[in-house]
């Protein structure tokens, strides 16, 4: 019915929309599955439309597992991530600070912006010698 209403092209995506944690209410007698989402489809009257984007916080059991470092002095949360790539694209095969990208694949930024970026503090070269780039709960969205 929403096709015919608002034209099938302008489908744009099923929302599942968590409501509860499961819940089995079996012994009241129900006799059906939990609800515990509900389904919006999202249409839109054109091509011509504005998305926004809504970001959540996330849960504070994913923060401390995700972003689990803590860095000294300013106290900000972050998670070390992979500063490689798969492909090569320029200048993305060389040592940094004394570490290499592991065997079949290249560093994702050149070595101007890997410089950068280490001398900005957001490049974290572990003891095990690997290079990961510091990112910051602060400043991600979700």
């Amino acid at each position: 019915m929403l096709d015919q209403i608002f034209g099938e092209n302008n489908f744009q995506n099923e929302i599942v929309w968590k409501r509860a944690d499961a819940h089995n209410d079996s012994k009241q007698g129900s006799k059906h599955f939990g609800r515990v989402h509900d389904s919006i489809f999202f249409y839109t009257g054109s091509d011509e439309y504005k998305f926004n984007t809504i970001y959540n916080r996330l849960p504070e059991s994913t923060v401390e597992k995700w972003y689990r470092h803590v860095e000294e002095g300013t106290g900000r949360r972050y998670n070390l991530d992979n500063l490689t790539a798969s492909k090569p694209g320029g200048d993305t095969l060389y040592e940094f600070h004394g570490v290499k990208p592991p065997q079949s694949r290249y560093w994702a930024y050149s070595k101007e912006k890997m410089e950068k970026m280490f001398q900005e503090g957001r490049i974290v070269i572990t003891e095990t010698n690997k290079a990961y780039f510091k990112r910051y709960l602060d400043a991600a969205r979700f």
